[in-house]
């Protein structure tokens, strides 16, 4: 059994919500899965040379291998709570409302033990589902509201033949590395309900289908009698082989650039995501057209923009979603435009790592007037000068049909402060550890209102 330093406990002016790694046997649900000192196996290619008894030089391919980190625990999305080393096979979190109210989610995740490592001609056992989600539980008031199963698959991705040469006159050996790609196949979803106090279950299920790339391509809802499908097309896809040439010859083949969304079988929807065509991967356009238009329309992509012909025959393009129109030299995006017609500018610091300000219903070039500061040297400072924040908080006085939000980050900790449009500041605090431990409103006589509150705690180790 392992532990560690955990967030045990959230205070908000809404309600509390406290964290447990304890599971239903009243145990601590920590498993170290690896100990650190044999936790990967790693290889690599090298050319030697050496001289051979009738003296002829000879130059060789050999392969070296050691040990580092482990494939276990790949720090899945779903779970938080698992680290290179070690994981919770239990986490259950319960908010408790201001009126009393508790909403109970225990969450169940894979997390075996491998192995002991014994020498380097053992690679050790992958366990690449190690944590990953099995199943979530959601009691409200201790009824259970919600069951969620998760089932995983895992494609072969690999398997090497290394020869190994340890060197110190001791003999080679070759061993064998596999990996594999985990990936969810199925959800099954119970949620309950009391109508006319009788209990209501309805059952959920979701597939997931993927290509031999490991891309998903299909995603199926079934609720009753309703079934919900995307579906999910990729440059390299035959549908789109002669049009995306481009992307591929920059290696540009893992984003969708296009999702149908169908209902019983009718297509309801497609989203096309348009990228740029240089080695860069920068979105340029989405766009969302509904079924009826897909019908109706037969839209077509020319290449840069979807068209179709009017009843007079004329060609008339789609407006996109969102359209990316300016990108800075660190190919961060300075600038978008919503359907509507709305443009956003964002403005970046700390060395082009966060944005400081978001600015809505203006274009860039009126906030590069009404600034007067060169936004690209403004992005590669260490940090805005206090002469730089005065003008981006002036910012409202000159452009005063603008919507300005405004961001201050302490390097290498996280964001301080926030000034949303309505001219409300939020202040974020750290511990001694550099943990976020308080959010406060700062009011117009200068007190402050806790909105959350954060507490750190050694969580259920023994």
């Amino acid at each position: 059994l392992v532990g560690g330093v955990r967030i045990s406990e959230i205070i908000s002016p809404t309600g509390t919500t406290k964290y447990s790694y304890i599971d239903d046997f009243e145990k601590c649900s920590g498993v170290l899965n690896r100990k650190p000192f044999s936790s990967r196996v790693f290889h690599w290619m090298e050319w030697e040379e050496f001289v051979s008894p009738i003296g002829i030089t000879i130059k060789q391919l050999m392969a070296r291998a050691g040990v580092e980190f482990n494939s276990t625990s790949f720090l899945p999305i779903e779970n938080p709570y698992n680290n290179y080393f070690m994981g919770y096979k239990q986490v259950t979190t319960t908010k408790i409302s201001k009126t009393g109210e508790k909403l109970i989610e225990k969450n169940y995740f894979y997390n075996q033990k491998e192995p002991t490592y014994y020498h380097p001609k053992d690679p050790g056992i992958f366990l690449p589902l190690n944590g990953k989600l099995i199943s979530k539980i959601i009691l409200k008031d201790f009824k259970t509201q919600q069951q969620s199963f998760y089932i995983y698959d895992l494609q072969y991705r690999k398997k090497e033949l290394a020869f190994v040469y340890p060197g110190n006159g001791l003999p080679g050996f070759n061993y064998t590395v596999e990996e594999f790609f985990p990936y969810i196949i199925k959800e099954e979803q119970n949620e309950f309900e009391n109508i006319n106090n009788k209990k209501i279950q309805q059952n959920i299920i979701i597939d997931y289908k993927y290509n031999s790339r490991c891309m998903l391509t299909t995603k199926q809802q079934l609720k009753g009698n309703i079934k919900q499908t995307y579906e999910f097309y990729y440059p390299l896809d035959i549908k789109y082989n002669n049009k995306f040439d481009r992307y591929k010859k920059n290696n540009i083949i893992a984003f969708p650039i296009e999702e149908n969304i169908s209902i019983n079988d009718v297509k309801t929807a497609a989203i096309y995501n348009i990228n740029s065509s240089d080695a860069i991967i920068r979105p340029l356009k989405k766009y969302t057209i509904n079924g009826a238009t897909i019908a109706n329309d037969s839209p077509y992509f020319n290449g840069e923009y979807f068209t179709f012909s009017n009843s007079s025959g004329a060609t008339i393009n789609y407006k996109s979603d969102i359209s990316y129109l300016t990108y800075n030299s660190k190919w961060n995006n300075t600038s978008y435009a919503t359907r509507q017609g709305q443009q956003i500018v964002l403005i970046w610091g700390y060395k082009n790592q966060h944005i400081i300000a978001e600015i809505a219903n203006s274009t860039l070039s009126q906030v590069e007037n009404a600034l007067n500061l060169d936004l690209e040297l403004l992005a590669e400072k260490e940090m805005p000068s206090s002469s730089d924040w005065d003008k981006l908080k002036s910012l409202q006085q000159n452009l005063n049909n603008a919507s300005i939000t405004l961001y201050e980050y302490k390097p290498l900790v996280g964001i301080t402060s926030k000034i949303d449009p309505n001219g409300k500041k939020y202040l974020y605090y750290y511990d001694d550890f550099l943990r976020l431990s308080q959010i406060t409103e700062l009011l117009n006589n200068n007190t402050e209102v806790i909105l959350e509150k954060y507490d750190y705690h050694y969580a259920t180790e023994k």
